[in-house]
């Protein structure tokens, strides 16, 4: 026994890091679209699995390799939606902080153009966006009304690499929004943005 553990590599601890790695997504992922019961099963299987490695039962091993190769692309299939919102919670949206005087002075707001009463067209929005991007319209505005005027506003939504994140105002993930003081409008935009971007 003493003798395996010495022979433990770099390599290995690098193996068993990387799976326990995988096992934190998966759970953290059955939580959010509530597969407990399938884990349980996977669970089981794979245990089953490594019992048949242990006592060489090469048929068994061999149909178990095949039945997991499968489930990884039917899991991908069956999961693609809550997949695709798993990989849109790294996606981060830009703030910056509303000069202190005038209209919600002070208080943060995603990037936006001048409030007007003439509409702006997309191709001049564009040209006022705060990184380089294609910006692309979300279906259907933002209204809100202050006590003097009502505000109609159009989002649009780019993507940007790491490097091309300019250095103006802040980056922040959607489930760190309540560390900002946003107005009401802004969220708002917010909750639009967000409801477009998971259609």
């Amino acid at each position: 026994m003493l003798n395996s553990l010495l022979e433990i590599s770099f390599t290995d601890l690098v193996d068993v890091g990387f799976v326990a790695l995988l096992l934190w997504a998966l759970i953290a992922w059955s939580r959010r679209v509530h597969a407990n019961l399938a884990l349980v099963g996977l669970a089981f299987l794979g245990l089953l699995y490594l019992i048949a490695l242990q006592l060489d039962l090469k048929l068994t091993a061999w149909l178990f390799q095949g039945f997991f190769a499968i489930l990884v692309i039917l899991l991908v299939v069956v999961f693609q939606e809550d997949l695709r919102r798993l990989f849109e919670q790294i996606a981060v949206f830009g703030l910056r902080r509303r000069p202190a005087r005038g209209l919600l002075g002070a208080m943060m707001e995603f990037p936006s153009t001048e409030w007007r009463a003439r509409k702006w067209s997309t191709a001049a929005a564009r040209k006022q966006a705060p990184v380089d991007a294609e910006w692309t319209p979300l279906p259907g505005p933002v209204r809100h009304g202050f006590t003097h005027f009502r505000l109609e506003l159009d989002v649009l939504a780019g993507r940007v690499d790491n490097g091309d994140r300019g250095a103006d105002g802040v980056w922040c993930p959607p489930d760190r929004f309540g560390d900002y003081a946003l107005p009401t409008l802004m969220r708002k935009v917010a909750a639009h943005a967000l409801t477009a971007l998971d259609r």
